[in-house]
């Protein structure tokens, strides 16, 4: 009887080249349903890779994530060279930015939070914008001129050169829009100008200057006295208590206007219902409204402009611009 030679092959994972091409079914292991889902995920990925890899390297470095206009200049401002004209250029166009987003969104509830925020920009730098984008908005908005005014009253205790510039462009502004016979634009101006009397930032003579050349022109009187009533009624308690021999002269000027042939029955009644509101001590317009009153009397400054309109001629030189369009035939 043969022996038989027993054999021990080790177990191994993975099949041999025949056991892998065997026809036996009961060594096929058919793929499971997560098994299919592992090998579409892992196709899906090998094409993804391919066509990644299929794409050139100039391509991929041009590619760009979106990203916020706010913090994409933020970082552009830190990543560039503080001495270099770029960075200058992205510095001024942020200042801007933010001085003009400020001036548009503040009102009487969130001042407070306005000025600390206005108070983090570079303000003497851009006090040119701070200027414009102020004014702009007020023109915009002549409902909160109070809070402009009391905003500018602010800073300018703190630098003096913005308020003087305010005041400068302010004045121009009336000048021009006055002769243009802008007279919605020169209603906003004047507005402001009244409140930044009743914030003690522009001197009352400038106010009185004012009043009386509107009161004096016969040539458009209906539009240059209704002009100056509204002014009146924004700075009139404030000039009652500063100025009160000066404001009585001005409303005996109002009463003498009242027999005028040449003025319309409209600006008549305006004429009537201020005379109302001075005795009722103009309490329907307060100076300065509740809340504004932010500046110590003892910290507020006027500016020197506003006393340049009367010491350097500005009255005269606008009364003489007023004779040269009458004589040109530009003011009718």
């Amino acid at each position: 009887m043969s022996k038989r030679k027993l054999v021990i092959v080790p177990y191994s994972s993975t099949p041999s080249s025949s056991e892998s091409h065997s026809d036996d079914d009961d060594y096929k292991q058919q793929p499971t349903i997560n098994d299919k889902e592992q090998i579409d995920i892992q196709s899906k990925q090998t094409s993804n890779s391919i066509s990644i890899q299929s794409i050139p390297a100039e391509s991929l470095h041009t590619v760009e994530l979106y990203m916020p206009p706010a913090k994409r200049l933020l970082l552009q401002i830190t990543s560039t060279n503080k001495s270099s004209i770029e960075y200058q250029r992205l510095a001024w166009k942020s200042l801007k930015k933010s001085i003009n987003g400020l001036c548009n969104k503040v009102n009487r509830s969130n001042l407070p939070i306005i000025i600390r925020e206005m108070f983090q920009n570079n303000i003497v730098r851009g006090r040119g914008l701070f200027a414009r984008a102020i004014i702009q908005s007020q023109i915009v908005s002549p409902f909160y001129t109070s809070v402009y005014a009391a905003l500018v009253s602010v800073f300018n205790s703190k630098f003096p050169q913005l308020g003087e510039l305010i005041i400068k462009r302010l004045i121009s502004s009336f000048s021009q829009t006055y002769f243009d016979n802008d007279k919605k634009n020169c209603l906003s101006t004047i507005k402001f100008l009244a409140h930044l009397v009743n914030q003690n930032t522009l001197h009352e003579i400038t106010a009185l200057d004012i009043l009386g050349i509107l009161f004096e022109d016969l040539y458009r009187i209906n539009d240059s006295v209704q002009l100056g009533i509204e002014f009146l009624k924004e700075c009139g308690q404030k000039l009652s208590k500063v100025s009160p021999r000066a404001l009585n002269s001005l409303f005996s000027t109002l009463r003498d206007l009242l027999h005028n042939s040449s003025l319309d029955q409209h600006t008549k009644s305006m004429i009537e219902v201020l005379f109302t509101v001075q005795q009722d001590q103009f309490k329907a317009y307060p100076s300065i409204p509740t809340g504004l009153d932010l500046v110590n009397e003892n910290d507020q400054y006027t500016p020197e402009a506003a006393e340049r309109f009367k010491s350097r001629g500005g009255s005269k030189l606008f009364r003489q611009r007023w004779k040269s369009d009458i004589k040109g035939g530009r003011i009718f």
